[in-house]
């Protein structure tokens, strides 16, 4: 039998495991659903939309922390289009209300874009959410919450509103 010898095997096998990597990296960095964001507190908010953005470097696609119509605070982040694909969302909006502890807890979390990123935000929602009608999905948060889920497609782009809702009684 004739065997092929390698002569270097640390470098073929230092080559494959650069190539696995690379293509593990690839499949998880793209087209996976957004995180959910519900209940989180602004700090861990502003840390998630900070690595989303990564170094991209632009006075217009930054973390923006503002005050939300009904003066609660608001932090969103809006992306470059080419950026949607592998980021999951071109926009996403977060309001939150002040707990009993004084901290500040994500209440809404929309989400937006094209029909790039759309699919697996709604698979997501559809597996891990119960469907209550047309386009609004609900899950468990708690004992006295839960999380509504509405998707609204118009004009090749989408509205993911996640918002915390008391249980209905």
């Amino acid at each position: 039998m004739n065997y092929i010898q390698i002569k270097k095997p640390a470098i073929c096998v230092g080559f494959l495991l650069i190539c696995c990597c690379f293509s593990v990296n690839l499949l998880y960095s793209q087209n996976r659903p957004v995180e959910l964001l519900i209940g989180k507190s602004d700090v861990d908010v502003e840390k998630y939309l900070n690595d989303v953005k990564g170094n991209l470097d632009h006075p217009f696609f930054q973390v923006d922390k503002s005050i939300h119509d009904k003066g609660d605070l608001m932090i969103s982040l809006l992306l470059p289009s080419e950026l949607e694909a592998k980021k999951g969302f071109s926009i996403m909006m977060t309001i939150f209300k002040t707990d009993s502890n004084g901290n500040e807890r994500c209440i809404s979390q929309m989400i937006g874009g094209t029909n790039i990123s759309a699919h697996n935000n709604l698979t997501y929602i559809k597996k891990n959410f119960k469907k209550v009608e047309d386009g609004i999905w609900l899950k468990e948060y708690d004992s006295e919450f839960d999380i509504e889920a509405f998707f609204q497609m118009t004009d090749g782009r989408y509205n993911l509103n996640l918002t915390l809702k008391p249980k209905a009684k």
